[in-house]
């Protein structure tokens, strides 16, 4: 009786078994979902992009650091330029002892991301080999023609190093080139970087759907909507008649915050964060203080103290709560009237603004000046009588 329980135990546990691997050989077979989500950028975060699609969905999609395919396409104002990034175009270039020299202005250049099949250089237009002909660039045009350098047109890809004076160096591999762009040059972008991209750009994407209306993407391509840089270029526009224009009177010239004026408004409507932009779980406050703080747009500080003048400054003990998890830190609070900023890495990180300033504020110290006037009505005359 117990041999043929024994049996009966195993033939059930094998089943019991058996049936618990179905569904996981199942999953394992099973081809993953996938979506390719398109739209618009409602918002965007490290990694995170949230699109509503032209169905009327909003989808979020992830974007791993690598492993994706990004692609990002638009314009960019000459201001976008900068040393580190990577630029090609094509020009008319002279070979003087191996060092190209470009002819003229550049009319197009754009940047771009490398990669195996786009990778630094200089390329004669019309190829290598038996294709090279009047168009390559060879060091040894200069010794053609009597010594005369040839013109070959050649497209050139490598990273800015510099700029200076309106112009650009390049660099590639073991060479170098000093650029010119014309007025009005047309500058692209072909990048991989996805932290271009903005509110409103057009985006498609295609990868594994990991949740509900999320997918870990594999393939981003985005279009901007409007062209990148630019805001330098404004802002030294806007600082420039002020210095030079006549029409301001001098008082208007050397108004500054010191004289008075409330900055509290102005400095608040600066601090707060767009209605895009990415929300953060974090809090600030100082042991001791029950003023409330919120996090701020990241305004460098420096920006602070030049446009709104010399701050009053105090290093406070605070607690920086981030997702829950509280820290003890040392920071600096910068006070402008009603208004407490608190700087961290020299840049706003929280602020705190109180009731601005009203008229009943002053009221106490009028009142406490009222009896001083009546102090003759404490001299009694009626204690003079009985003597």
């Amino acid at each position: 009786m117990s041999t043929r329980m024994s049996e009966f135990v195993v033939l059930v546990l094998g089943c019991w078994m058996a049936g618990a691997a179905l569904p996981a050989a199942a999953q394992v077979n099973r081809a993953p979902l996938t979506a390719s989500p398109q739209g618009t950028i409602e918002d965007i975060a490290p990694g995170v992009v949230k699109i509503a699609t032209t169905g009327g969905e909003s989808w979020m999609v992830r974007i791993p650091a690598r492993g994706a395919d990004v692609l990002v396409t638009g314009s960019a104002h000459p201001d976008f330029l900068k040393p580190g990034l990577w630029v090609k175009f094509t020009a008319d270039v002279t070979m003087r002892r191996k060092t190209p020299k470009v002819e003229g202005k550049i009319e197009k250049l754009t940047v771009f991301t490398p990669s195996e099949q786009d990778f630094p250089g200089v390329f004669p237009v019309g190829g290598f080999g038996g294709n090279q002909g009047p168009d390559a660039a060879t060091p040894d045009a200069d010794k053609k023609k009597g010594g005369e350098a040839q013109v070959s047109r050649c497209e050139i890809r490598g990273r800015i190093t510099g700029v200076k004076n309106g112009k650009l160096a390049v660099a590639f591999n073991a060479g170098s080139v000093e650029i010119e762009l014309a007025d009005n040059a047309q500058i692209d972008l072909s990048v991989a970087d996805y932290r271009l991209a903005k509110k409103g750009d057009k985006i498609s994407c295609e990868g594994e759907q990991v949740g509900e209306k999320m997918i870990q993407a594999r393939k981003v391509d985005i279009q901007l909507a409007e062209p990148v840089g630019g805001e330098q270029k404004t802002a030294r526009q806007s600082r420039m008649p002020r210095k030079g224009d006549a029409t301001e009177s001098p008082n208007e010239q050397e108004k500054t915050p010191a004289e008075g004026k409330d900055v509290s408004e102005e400095l608040v409507g600066l601090l707060t964060p767009k209605a895009d932009a990415p929300q953060v779980e974090e809090s600030f406050r100082i042991e001791g203080d029950p003023t409330e703080f919120r996090p701020s747009a990241q305004v460098p500080a420096a920006t602070l103290q030049k446009r709104f003048g010399k701050p009053e400054r105090e290093t406070v003990k605070g607690i920086q709560v981030v997702k829950g998890k509280e820290r003890v830190v040392r920071s600096q609070v910068w006070t402008w009237g009603t208004v407490k900023v608190v700087v961290v890495s020299s840049k706003a990180h929280f602020f705190a603004a109180g009731p601005g300033p009203e008229p009943k504020q002053p009221e106490p110290l009028k009142q406490e000046e009222q009896p001083k006037q009546e102090e003759p009505l404490k001299q009694e005359p009626p204690a003079e009588k009985p003597q």
